[in-house]
């Protein structure tokens, strides 16, 4: 399945899926925050990552299943089935949280308990896109529209129709889940066949250390969001944070036009695709910091004006999520060239030495010096106003990622698998055009005493001119962007007039008959790596 993939076109899929959701996701952002006071935000972060706590052995089937079906193998029923088994005791562990934690955080049980149902919808989705990205990347982007339609229709009439809380944006959420699992799984139905394989799971057991260190990461990674509510006794401080990073995360969203690099490497595919991911993701990343940097403060003011003091906090993790959207290649890349795991037998400490043990303890590390930082950061800024604070602990995650991205830029350097992209200058003065046009545009078109769907209308005209510039200044500057535009441009063309009877490669077969922001970096539900 692997083979046929190709990095471009499933680069654009996912990545073109993803930028559509930037637009649905900012809806859903934004009746959310409208909706919610700062505490309530900060309540409903506190439920979600107890979610992921508990889902956290779910990575442990998406991890080897992904590999196993990116190299043919019929384990996508089994993946799924033990993926459901394994969810009763994940549900059974949010339960017994929920019931220690609510009081803590001065929130009512009943907010947790109708969280509980996305718990089980987790380990589905986790096992699903799983499937999935190692079977054809593409279905992870038609599964996210889907989703994404879903979250925003089920948001409208929860928030603003019947103004439930934070009971609503729960509810949405989880139909965002069923929606997307349901659609991989039917997508992926081709090669649910078979016997559910109960050697292959026992198999994923006895390996599970390498994803749950794996995923440790992660699980600490998030667990800021339960150190904040300890040092300050509330969820208000969570809530200014996580509007921030909510806006930021959109910068990650360039690691997904790479997102067929992992299951590429594991097919076998070599040569440049390392550096040409990594070009790719530069290309949209460094627009996409550039706009969050210089809008930093009307896209804050549109989720909410109070929101409008984070502002620093925000331009702080644009650029960390920059990084994470690198660390995020690098990550495919160690892994992908890994091939312990291909041969069968072996001991139990075959993977020590190997990438399987490098970078999940690189990711950990970064993880743990993080948040030990950041309770020590929030200690000692806790007499400070809101906007000190959040600028403070997203100067922490700043420096722990550039820290982390160092170490495994080393490491791939060392087996000759990375080498920085001879159009990053080029994409560097590009971006430097796109902030001056966005400043430029933004002092004459922002207008702060408007209404909010004028604001918004005026700032998406902004970020799309501004955009306009970056792609024009690359497109004359880079010779490589004019030739893949110029033939992209010609595919569509030739599609339109009935050309290139067939699918293209990368793209979905005949048996597809059709296609809140996470927590991103922090919370890798739907990468499933």
């Amino acid at each position: 399945m692997a083979s046929q993939i190709s990095l471009r076109k499933t680069g654009f899929v996912v990545f073109g899926s993803r930028l559509a959701s930037v637009f649905t996701g900012l809806l859903f952002l934004i009746m959310v925050t409208r909706s919610l006071t700062p505490a309530a935000f900060g309540l409903w972060e506190f439920i979600y990552d107890l979610v992921a706590f508990a889902s956290y052995p779910a990575s442990v089937i998406g991890f080897w299943a992904l590999r196993r079906v990116a190299r043919g193998g019929q384990v996508a029923k089994t993946a799924l089935l033990v993926s459901a088994g394994l969810s009763i005791g994940g549900g059974a562990s949010f339960l017994v949280a929920s019931a220690l934690l609510h009081g803590n955080v001065g929130s009512d049980l009943s907010h947790f308990l109708v969280a509980a149902i996305m718990v089980p919808l987790s380990y589905w989705n986790t096992a699903s896109i799983s499937v999935a990205y190692g079977h054809r990347p593409t279905i992870t982007g038609y599964a996210l529209m889907i989703s994404e339609v879903s979250k925003v229709l089920a948001a409208y009439f929860l928030l603003v129709v019947y103004s439930a809380g934070v009971d609503g944006v729960i509810v949405a959420l989880e139909v965002a889940y069923f929606a997307q699992a349901a659609t991989a799984t039917y997508m992926c139905r081709s090669i649910l066949k078979g016997k559910v394989d109960f050697a292959e799971s026992r198999r994923w057991f006895v390996g599970s250390w390498v994803p749950l260190v794996n995923t440790l990461a992660s699980l600490v990674l998030i667990s800021d969001t339960f150190v904040a509510p300890f040092v300050f006794s509330g969820t208000t401080v969570v809530g200014y944070y996580q509007a921030a990073f909510s806006i930021a995360n959109i910068v990650s969203y360039s690691s997904y036009l790479s997102i067929a690099l992992y299951p590429l490497l594991l097919s076998g595919r070599r040569g440049d695709v390392t550096n040409l991911a990594l070009d790719f993701s530069l290309l949209f990343g460094l627009p996409m910091v550039t706009g969050a940097v210089v809008l930093a403060k009307p896209v804050l003011f549109l989720l909410k004006p109070a929101y409008a003091s984070a502002e620093a906090g925000l331009v702080i993790l644009s650029f960390s999520a920059l990084f994470l959207s690198l660390s995020f290649v690098l990550d495919s890349t160690l892994l992908g060239l890994e091939s312990a795991d291909a041969v069968e037998g072996g001991t139990k400490t075959r993977f020590r030495g190997t990438a399987f043990a490098f970078v999940p303890a690189v990711n950990l590390l970064y993880a743990a010096g993080y948040i030990g930082s950041t309770y020590l950061v929030l200690v000692f800024t806790a007499s400070l106003p809101v906007s000190e604070i959040v600028k403070a602990w997203a100067g922490v995650q700043l420096l722990a990622t550039v820290s982390m991205v160092a170490v495994k830029a080393r490491k791939a350097r060392s087996i000759k698998a990375l080498a920085l992209p001879r159009s990053l200058p080029r994409y560097i003065v590009a971006a430097a055009l796109m902030g001056g046009s966005a400043f430029g545009l933004g002092s004459l078109l922002l207008d702060y005493g408007s209404s909010s769907i004028d604001f918004a209308g005026r700032l998406v005209a902004t970020v799309l001119l501004s955009g306009g510039v970056y792609f024009a200044a690359v497109y004359a500057l880079d010779e490589r962007f004019r030739t893949l535009t110029n033939k992209v441009v010609s595919a569509i063309r030739d599609r339109g007039a009935g050309a290139g009877a067939g699918v293209p490669e990368g793209f979905p077969g005949p048996e597809v008959e059709s296609p809140v922001f996470g927590r991103g970096t922090k919370n890798e539900d739907e990468r499933a790596t």
